[in-house]
């Protein structure tokens, strides 16, 4: 392999190797075509990477079924204080397994990178989520117990211990449950709360989804609790400067549940309000087993352009249980202006209670204005036909009006004519009558008369017969 060959191999496994392993097939059909060859070459470097973010950092500390054992050197029995109980899980580049803390007896999830696969850019990764995750100290967050690194004879073997949580995830939960919309919204609220309690730590998790949160019960309290924030955002300042940075242009999380500006792949634009997004779509899909819009198998730039342009489909028209309030709290929730949306997890879940609470909400309504020049910018073509068509319509009205108007003075003009005539016809007729009449009268007994009566009679008749 030529080191032009090399370069385009390395480049498109650093492309792909932070997708998801269902976004990574779609990466390697549009970049690589018709190379086959180049493409196997990736999918060989890609065969440990599963997953988000090397799928180690995102691998649910829940007991899971787990799969074939690879032929790997054997995990020791103790890792740190932690005895090894059962393996639970596994990603591309880590195993979970429950633990238990040989001091006090404490059962735990343990994640383990793999031996061998402790790279430099993978231990900071790790080094990444422990950082996050041990500020974050909420009864809906999974908690972080301790961060390590244990050597086995020649091998480094990092790990952390976490809580262990032993639940459905929030979407499983609600199939199976089947629970009210009221219980849903609860818990959904709670959720919202562990949100709002990692954002006040400067913490974005940027890949909120059902299957990342678990609902557990403990003395009969049902609580929803967050993993996987080892893609998070930390947004202090003083943090970003030692922590992973995201290359702009690459996506980041569940393309699904993403916000417009992070399906549009500027880092810069993504903040509290993306997780409040992402929160809108689990909601929706709660209350309705569907996505607000048609994603599923499409391509990543058709996935894209319908998050960022599609208007979700309005709660409403899902069922007629969800007219009214709750339409209007998703559709806040689901605005593509940051800006127009919920500005914290806390704002929402506060919605949410007043609407249990039978309290006005505070979100309302879109105007129609407002609504409307949505619709333009999604529909620039078809409003600008629209628009054109109105304009040749004003025109046309336009000339047709200042021709009517040209008609009537024409017409006003006539009538005067024809009564000025009309006048005039009637002076003559009484000039004439005055003449005939009158003026004969006056000559009648004159001597010699007769010829002057008889040519004034003829040339009055002349007159008014014509």
């Amino acid at each position: 392999m030529n080191a032009d060959r090399k370069r385009r191999v390395k480049q498109l496994f650093q492309e792909a190797v932070d997708l998801p392993h269902d976004r990574q097939a779609g990466l390697l059909e549009e970049r690589c075509g018709s190379d086959r060859a180049l493409r196997t070459e990736v999918e060989k470097l890609l065969g440990a990477s599963e997953d988000v973010m090397g799928a180690f950092l995102c691998t649910p500390p829940v007991a899971t079924p787990s799969r074939p054992q690879s032929r790997e050197p054997a995990i020791p029995r103790v890792i740190g204080q932690y005895e090894i109980l059962r393996r639970i899980g596994e990603g591309g580049m880590g195993v979970v397994y429950e633990a238990r803390q040989e001091k006090t007896g404490s059962v735990v999830a343990l994640k383990v990178i793999r031996p061998g696969l402790a790279s430099p850019e993978l231990l900071r990764r790790f080094e990444h989520e422990a950082q996050v995750l041990g500020r974050l100290r909420h009864p809906g967050i999974a908690q972080v117990y301790e961060a390590g690194i244990h050597v086995d004879r020649d091998r480094s073997l990092p790990f952390i211990a976490m809580e262990l949580i032993k639940g459905q995830s929030l979407i499983d939960y609600v199939k199976t449950e089947s629970p009210d919309v009221n219980t849903v919204l609860s818990l959904f609220a709670k959720t919202c709360d562990a949100v709002h309690h990692a954002h006040q730590k400067g913490v974005i998790h940027r890949d909120l989804k059902p299957g990342n949160i678990l609902v557990s019960r403990a003395d009969e309290i049902v609580q929803p609790k967050i993993l996987d924030f080892g893609i998070a955002r930390v947004t202090d300042a003083d943090t970003l400067t030692t922590t992973l940075q995201t290359q702009a242009g690459q996506l980041i999380g569940t393309v699904k549940y993403m916000s417009p500006e992070q399906a549009a792949g500027d880092p810069a634009e993504i903040d509290i309000r993306s997780d409040v997004y992402a929160l809108g779509v689990i909601l929706y899909e709660l209350l309705t087993r569907r996505m607000p819009y048609e994603v599923e198998g499409k391509l990543i730039h058709e996935a894209v352009r319908a998050i960022r342009e599609d208007e979700a489909r309005p709660l409403s028209s899902m069922s007629r249980l969800y007219r009214g309030d709750l339409t209007t709290i998703l559709g806040k929730v689901l605005d593509k202006e940051k800006t127009r949306r919920y500005q914290s997890a806390a704002e929402l879940a506060t919605d949410i209670r007043r609407y249990l609470d039978n309290e006005p909400v505070a979100a309302h309504a879109p105007s129609t204005l407002y609504q409307f020049g949505k619709f333009a910018r999604r529909n620039r073509g078809i409003v600008a036909g629209v628009s054109a068509v109105f304009i040749a319509l004003l025109v046309g009205l336009g000339l047709a009006t200042w021709q009517a108007h040209e008609a009537r003075l024409a017409r006003y003009a006539a009538e005067a004519q024809r009564k000025k005539a009309d006048r005039r016809f009637g002076e003559l007729r009484a000039l004439a009558h005055t003449v005939i009449q009158d003026f004969d009268g006056k000559i009648v007994n004159l001597a010699g008369s007769t010829p002057a009566r008889e040519f004034i009679v003829k040339t009055s008749l002349k007159y008014l017969n014509s």
